[in-house]
């Protein structure tokens, strides 16, 4: 990794999850955080890791259009 030490899903969620929403909000897209250091573990009711819990840390962006998408990436 390039920045070990940076939080990049604290800036990324912000407080209270404002930061994500405000992004969403902005480009229509919506916004997850996952893989490994996403949930700071929190697990599932029956004990189970998520699915993709093992993966790289990485944004998933999904929209109906592309420019949601692109405009997404930019705030990013």
């Amino acid at each position: 990794r390039q920045f070990p030490t940076y939080n990049f899903v604290g800036v990324i969620i912000g407080p209270r999850g404002v930061t994500q929403k405000a992004i969403e909000q902005q480009s229509g897209a919506k916004i997850a955080v996952r893989g490994r250091g996403a949930t700071k573990g929190r697990k599932r009711r029956d004990g189970k890791p998520n699915p993709g819990d093992d993966d790289e840390l990485h944004v998933l962006i999904q929209a109906d259009m592309e420019q949601q998408i692109a405009d997404a990436v930019r705030l990013l």
